[in-house]
C-alpha cells in the first residue's frame, strides 16, 4: 500500500512522466530497511502508510482546480487523525498540511474565511478520530502523549548536553534509513552506503539547480511579453564549501551537496531578451 501511494503521488505530480512515478515507487519498494520493517511487527510501516496518505492528500489539493473546499477539510482531518493514531511522531506532518492549505488559499485568492473553515474541519475531524487516545493517555499516564512513560523505559538524552555527539550520530541515522538490522547491530557493506550517498547527492544537486528558476514559474515572469522564453546569465561572488577541511565522509557529502546552492551575494542578471537586472542579494 505504501508503494502504491508513492506511485499515486508521482502520477499526481508528473502526470505526463509516468517513469518518475515508477522510479519513486521503486526506491521505496527496494529500500532494504523498508523490506525488513515490513516483515516485522512494528508501527513504522503503518506510520509510513499514513504519512504517504497525508502527502497524497496534500499533493492532490495543490492540483485541485477548484482549490479549497469543506471536503478537503474533512479529508485532510481524517488522514491526519489516522496518522496521529499510527505514530505520534507524525504530528510534524501538520506543517505539510497547513502549508498546502495556506498555499492554495493564497494562490486561488479564496479568502481567509474559507481557509478558517477548512482548518476548523481539519481540527474537528482530527480530534474526532485521535482525540480519545490523548484523553486516555492523560487519564492513565498524567500527560497526553505518553512520552514520559516511554522515556522511563528507553531512557532519554538531551541533545543540548552534547551537540558534538548528536552530530557524530548523523551517519548512524543515515545508515539506518537504508538498512541496519538486528537493533542496529548489523549494517550493510560500506560501499552500499557510499553509493547511496552519491545517488542522493546527485539527486539533490539536480533539484537545487532548479530552485533559482522556481520563482519565475510561480510568478509567470519566465516569459517575455510575447510569450517567448529567455536565457539568464548571472555574475556574482560565491564560496566553494568543498574547501572546508573535514575528515568525515558524511560531512564531505553534505558540503558537496550544499555547494550546489549559491551563497547569497549581490549579483548582476543578464537576460537574452536584452534586460539587465541588479540584485542586492541573490542565491
Amino acid at each position: 500500500a505504501v508503494i502504491y501511494l508513492t506511485w499515486l503521488i508521482g502520477r499526481t505530480i508528473w502526470p505526463q512522466k509516468p517513469t518518475l512515478a515508477w522510479g519513486a515507487a521503486a526506491i521505496v519498494a527496494f529500500n532494504p530497511m523498508f523490506l525488513f520493517m515490513a516483515g516485522a511487527i512494528n508501527n513504522d510501516i503503518i506510520a509510513a502508510l499514513a504519512g504517504a496518505a497525508v502527502t497524497l492528500g496534500c499533493v492532490r489539493l495543490l492540483h485541485d482546480d477548484n482549490g479549497l473546499s469543506p471536503r478537503w477539510g474533512i479529508v485532510l482531518g481524517t488522514l491526519f487523525g489516522l496518522a496521529l493514531m499510527s505514530k505520534f511522531n507524525l504530528a510534524a506532518i501538520a506543517l505539510l498540511v497547513e502549508t498546502a492549505v495556506c498555499w492554495v488559499a493564497w494562490r486561488k485568492k479564496q479568502g481567509w474565511s474559507l481557509w478558517l473553515r477548512v482548518n476548523l474541519l481539519i481540527a474537528a475531524f482530527t480530534l474526532l478520530i485521535a482525540g480519545w487516545w490523548f484523553i486516555r493517555n492523560q487519564i492513565l499516564y498524567g500527560e497526553p502523549t505518553g512520552f514520559e512513560r516511554l522515556t522511563e523505559l528507553w531512557g532519554v538524552r538531551n541533545p543540548a548536553d552534547s551537540f558534538g555527539l548528536a552530530i557524530s550520530e548523523l551517519p548512524y541515522a543515515w545508515t539506518s534509513l537504508w538498512g541496519r538490522f538486528g537493533y542496529g547491530q548489523i549494517p550493510l557493506p560500506d560501499p552500499v552506503y557510499t553509493a547511496l550517498r552519491w545517488f542522493v547527492g546527485l539527486s539533490l544537486m539536480g533539484l537545487l539547480l532548479l530552485l533559482p528558476f522556481l520563482r519565475y514559474f510561480i510568478s509567470g515572469d519566465a516569459t517575455t511579453a510575447n510569450g517567448e522564453p529567455f536565457r539568464q546569465y548571472f555574475l556574482s561572488l560565491d564560496v566553494d564549501l568543498t574547501k572546508i577541511p573535514t575528515r568525515s565522509s558524511f560531512l564531505r557529502t553534505v558540503l558537496f551537496t550544499l555547494n550546489c546552492i549559491k551563497v547569497p551575494a549581490p549579483a548582476l542578471e543578464f537576460r537574452s531578451n536584452g534586460r539587465v537586472l541588479a540584485h542586492g542579494i541573490y542565491f
